[in-house]
Formats: C-alpha cells, sequence, structure tokens
C-alpha cells in the first residue's frame, strides 16, 4: 500500500505505484486542506503548534491486509505532518514494515525516519526524501532506490 498527500510527494508515489504495483490511499482531512497555500500552511502550523490531529475523511477499511506500507509525506517544519501522525497514531503496526519516502524544501527527512520508528516499533526500511521542486526531474532517484530495497 502507498500513501501520498502533497502534488510533490503524489508524484513520488505515482512512480512507486507503478514499480511496485501497490494501490495508492491517500489519507484525507475531514475538512479538506485549503488549495491556497498561505492558508494551507497557516492551518499546518496551527495544527502543530496544537498538536491537533485533523480527522480523516476515509479510514481505510482494510488496514490488516497490509504488511508492508510505503509511507509518504511532505515534512513540514521538520516533522511528520499532523494528519499523517493521526493516521500512525490510529493504526496497529505490529508485524509491519514502513518504507518512508518524502519531499521536502531543504530539511531532508527531518529525523522522521527514526520518529515512525518511535511511534510505530515497526520495522522502517531506508527511506527516501527528495527536494519538492526537484522531484519531476528526479524520478529516476526513486526508480533506483525501489530497486535497492530488495521488496
Amino acid at each position: 500500500m502507498l500513501w501520498s498527500w502533497s502534488g510533490n510527494t503524489l508524484q513520488m508515489a505515482q512512480r512507486l505505484s507503478e514499480l511496485s504495483g501497490a494501490e495508492i490511499y491517500r489519507i484525507e482531512a475531514a475538512e479538506p486542506y485549503p488549495t491556497d497555500y498561505d492558508a494551507c500552511i497557516n492551518r499546518a502550523q496551527q495544527e502543530q503548534r496544537e498538536k491537533t490531529y485533523p480527522a480523516i475523511a476515509n479510514p481505510i477499511a482494510n488496514w490488516d491486509d497490509y504488511d508492508t506500507v510505503f509511507m509518504g509525506y511532505p515534512i513540514w517544519w521538520y516533522e511528520l505532518p499532523m494528519i499523517v501522525q493521526g493516521f500512525v497514531n490510529d493504526h496497529s503496526w505490529a508485524g509491519k514494515t514502513i518504507v518512508p519516502f518524502n519531499s521536502h524544501e531543504g530539511s531532508g527527512d527531518g529525523g522522521t525516519y527514526d520518529d515512525l520508528r518511535d511511534m510505530t516499533g515497526a520495522t522502517v526500511l531506508k527511506g527516501l526524501a527528495i527536494r519538492g521542486g526537484d522531484v519531476a526531474s528526479s524520478l529516476d532517484r526513486v526508480d533506483s532506490w525501489y530497486a535497492g530495497l530488495g521488496l
């Protein structure tokens, strides 16, 4: 299973889906994020300040069917987005493997791969972080990273 939220991360998820045959599941907020960039950023910052986990509009029905989860997300101020943290907190990760990937604007993985390991207790494989503005021209990095995972 693959998860993605942002446009840059979605491009990475779509490439991974092509390579792996995995379906894409998108965590979507019950109250959708604004499409206006500044409004979206303001909401995301407020969620982080207040440690608010937005309600998820489309809960996944067949969670137990997955052993390996490719988890894609943008980095927001060196952190997992709060909606991703809420999703992680709401699910059992026993026996699962997480393969993280993310887009960012200079913060790399922001320490989130370790955060995922700490939050879930799951096996977390080597992740891939690509600068958001470079995603479209760097999808070959997704290909080589995926090939190196040995999945």
